[in-house]
Formats: C-alpha cells, sequence, structure tokens
C-alpha cells in the first residue's frame, strides 16, 4: 500500500475525480488475482486505493482542459507532464521524470476530428485522458463487462491489450 506523502497526495487527487465536469469519467481497478478490470464509481477509488494493492485506471474525456486541470495539480507531477497534458495544441511526446512517465500519442480514426491521446503512468495507477471518444479506449474501457483476462493483473498489461 502507498504510504506517506504520495498516499495523501493521490487520496486527495482521487477525491476530486467525483467533482469534474468532463463528458466522461470512467474508473476501474485491476484485479491483479483474477487478471481482469473492474469498473468502479469515482467515489469508490479513493478508498480501493487505500485498501488495497491493485493498480487503478482513471480515463478521463473532457473537451477543455480547464475541466480536469485541479485533478492534475493535486497529484503533483512534474509540472511539465501538467503542462503537456493541458496544452490545447498538442504533439507526440515522451517524457519520464522520477516515479512518472507521461507520453502523448495521435490517435487517427474514421471521425472527422483526430484525436491525441495522453497517457500517465505513476505507482499503481494509469491515467488516460482525451478530448473525444476514442474507439481503442472505449472497447478496453467496457472489456471489463465481457470479462477479458488479460496476460497479467498489470496496468502494463491493459496497455498491451489496447494494441
Amino acid at each position: 500500500m502507498p504510504e506517506g506523502g504520495n498516499h495523501s497526495r493521490l487520496g486527495d487527487a482521487f477525491g476530486e475525480l467525483g467533482r469534474l465536469t468532463v463528458e466522461q469519467l470512467r474508473c476501474h481497478r485491476i484485479d491483479a488475482d483474477l487478471r481482469r478490470v473492474v469498473g468502479m464509481a469515482p467515489d469508490q477509488l479513493a478508498h480501493t486505493w487505500a485498501q488495497t494493492s491493485d493498480e487503478v485506471w482513471i480515463d478521463i474525456q473532457a473537451s477543455h482542459p480547464n475541466d480536469f486541470r485541479v485533478f492534475l495539480e493535486k497529484l503533483d507531477l512534474h509540472p511539465l507532464i501538467a503542462e503537456d497534458c493541458l496544452d490545447p495544441h498538442r504533439s507526440s511526446r515522451f517524457s519520464s521524470y522520477e516515479s512518472s512517465l507521461h507520453f502523448e500519442v495521435p490517435v487517427f480514426s474514421t471521425d472527422p476530428v483526430d484525436d491525441y491521446l495522453s497517457v500517465i503512468c505513476l505507482p499503481r495507477v494509469l491515467i488516460t485522458i482525451r478530448t473525444s471518444p476514442i474507439s481503442e479506449v472505449e472497447r478496453l474501457s467496457q472489456d471489463h463487462d465481457e470479462q477479458v483476462v488479460l496476460n497479467e493483473g498489470t496496468k502494463s498489461a491493459l496497455l498491451l491489450r489496447g494494441r
């Protein structure tokens, strides 16, 4: 389980999720034993984080960066990660700072607007951020309903599943 400031900081950020005014917010835990993605309400995330060692996935769809700015600020990320995620003029990038990894990749679709997917990896936490629906992310998020088994019960296995 998390310790000290990291636990408190993430708990504060998770508490902010219920106040987000975004188009879509999905929270999941990755059950390590069953190797499955399990959906949960955002208000359950802080408790699950504190009581288990499961990894969690937070998927945010927001048309405007200000809709999730406070959440990112509460995560206390490296300033360049937050800046990149909030920049409306996005581009492909990859960065690693201390215990966080961030990358942005273009996602091309048949929809008239192509989008970028921001991915933030922290210890036990995967966060995906996008401005519009992305079919691959939607499919990953809904796989828990089909009881799809991951190769491992980790956020890395979840990311690889999306390939």
